[in-house]
């Protein structure tokens, strides 16, 4: 996702909207008309003030509904002069700010904010994002990257951080709920608790008891089942379509050491030697192309597909176009996984794979003193 749609803080929207300056700068508009204004569809309804009048004007705000078709040299407008009352017909935005606020438009070949006054429209550098909107789109990789960041961390570093908001509050000298006679307690509530002991895990050859550790070591384990039926029918596909490229022998590599990895954990893959389809930009074809090949290899229902992607922004197409469209599993990996090829990440991997053909990784071991009981989600 562009930055365009990133409006947690405040910033013009010229400069939320950068790697979308570049491409209308420099491409021929027919090439990005339809992606980029799309983009900016999803800054409707966005609150901004403006900068241009001097000081920036946050008390007053304005609300985006779209955007121009025509750019800051192309709209133009009547003006009328307060003081005779004279008017001036056609006026360009780009002239009318150079005269009125001695204003130079640095992006002027950018399309107009419109708003919801009707007939008013500011350049795209004059207009400051107002902070603290709600965001309503799927987040990017690099938006829920800073999202966890910021949201996870340690209970004595949140309990510091939530007493330092109760204080920004200031409930008690708030007028409105002293208003209503609500009083709220700055103490966090104390309750009783017990500490649960960690299960055992139990794999086909081992019971592992990893307490508290938070990792799943599975060197030398098998899977409690593995896939009932041998992997036969497979293809795997390598997108490089991206910044982050992975080229055949790297991805035939990582296959290799894949397969002997799913052996160790009890997996059962007959055709060591799948199809290898590459070079593909539209997911929907790369998916098409190598379910063929999958299939007329093995002459079976491919099974499974595995695909190496450049990074995450074609997941949805490829699980779409998988599990709708040709009804198969499929597994995605980034192809900075798939160069680095570590053992650990193989496993993890491994442990879908081994469920989407239908096998178990492990169980929680039973307790022999507990009765039958049933849980609902």
């Amino acid at each position: 996702m562009l930055a365009i749609t990133r409006a947690a803080d405040t910033s013009d929207i010229a400069e939320k909207m950068k790697d979308v300056v570049t491409d209308f700068t420099k491409t021929p508009p027919t090439k990005v008309e339809s992606f980029h204004r799309r983009e900016l569809r999803r800054l409707k309804k966005v609150a901004f003030y403006i900068k241009h009048r001097g000081n920036a004007m946050e008390d007053k705000l304005f609300y985006i509904t779209g955007f121009t078709k025509s750019n800051a040299k192309e709209y133009k407008f009547d003006v009328k002069d307060r003081n005779t009352g004279e008017i001036t017909k056609d006026v360009s935005v780009y002239d009318y700010f150079l005269r009125r606020y001695n204003l130079r438009l640095q992006h002027w070949n950018l399309p107009l904010v419109e708003t919801t006054k009707k007939g008013i429209v500011f350049p795209m550098e004059c207009c400051m994002i107002a902070a603290n909107q709600r965001y309503l789109y799927k987040l990017d990789d690099e938006q829920i990257k800073t999202m966890i960041k910021f949201a996870v961390s340690r209970p004595p570093q949140r309990m510091v951080s939530i007493r330092n908001g109760l204080q920004t509050l200031n409930w008690d000298h708030d007028p409105i709920l002293n208003r209503y006679g609500i009083k709220i307690a700055s103490q966090m509530l104390t309750t009783k608790a017990r500490l649960l002991d960690a299960p055992a895990v139990q794999f086909q050859n081992a019971v592992v008891t990893p307490g508290v550790s938070g990792r799943w070591d599975l060197k030398g384990r098998k899977f409690l089942h593995p896939n009932p039926t041998p992997l036969k029918s497979w293809g795997v596909c390598v997108l490089n379509n991206g910044q982050f490229r992975c080229d055949e022998m790297q991805a035939k590599n990582f296959i290799k050491r894949l397969i002997e990895v799913y052996q160790s954990h009890g997996g059962r893959v007959e055709n060591k030697n799948p199809p290898f389809i590459g070079g593909h930009i539209d997911e929907g074809k790369a998916v098409e192309a190598v379910w063929l090949a999958a299939g007329n290899q093995a002459q079976l229902r491919p099974q499974l597909l595995v695909f190496c992607v450049p990074s995450r922004s074609g997941y949805l197409r490829i699980k779409k176009s998988c599990d709708c469209r040709y009804g198969v599993v499929s597994q995605v990996m980034i192809n900075k996984h798939v160069v680095a090829a570590q053992p650990q990440y193989m496993s993890n991997v491994l442990m879908k794979v081994n469920a989407k053909l239908g096998g178990t990784t492990a169980r929680v071991k039973a307790v022999s003193n507990l009765l039958p009981y049933l849980l609902i989600f």
